[in-house]
């Protein structure tokens, strides 16, 4: 019975590693994709000032 309790307490513990890890692998993909987002359209505003720069140069 106390082996048995401590096998249930050790999986208890390996499932709630395992969440906590997926949350922050989820965490770590959506900061990866907003900051591909920002790169992204950080580009276009230079871009844009470039051109502006162009125009008036």
């Amino acid at each position: 019975m106390s082996n048995n309790s401590q096998n249930r307490e050790s999986q208890l513990i390996k499932e709630e590693q395992q969440k906590k890890r997926s949350r922050l692998s989820y965490a770590a993909r959506r900061l990866l994709r907003k900051g591909i987002t920002g790169i992204l359209l950080l580009d276009k505003v230079i871009t844009v000032i470039q051109l502006i720069l162009d125009y008036l140069g």
